[in-house]
């Protein structure tokens, strides 16, 4: 799939490298502002850690083993 035919993820992206390209073709190097924009996450950190817990649950799930995640045999049982 092409960046444009992403969306909206690949904005920030698309205008980074607009932005190296226009540095290449004026002085040769790729600007500081083009690398920062790239070095940030397409996603936020949160986000991505929500849709990979939910994929865990939903595989758990499929393989019927939801039980076995909510388990927790390192912590001692009060006597």
């Amino acid at each position: 799939v092409s960046l444009v035919e992403a969306g909206g993820m690949t904005i920030r992206i698309r205008q980074s490298l607009d932005l190296a390209a226009a540095g290449l073709a004026q002085d040769g190097a790729v600007g500081r502002a083009s690398q920062e924009m790239l070095a940030k996450p397409v996603i936020p950190n949160s986000l991505y850690r929500l849709s990979g817990w939910l994929r865990w649950i939903r595989l758990a799930k499929k393989q019927g083993a939801l039980k076995l995640l909510m388990r927790r045999p390192y912590i001692a049982k009060a006597a």
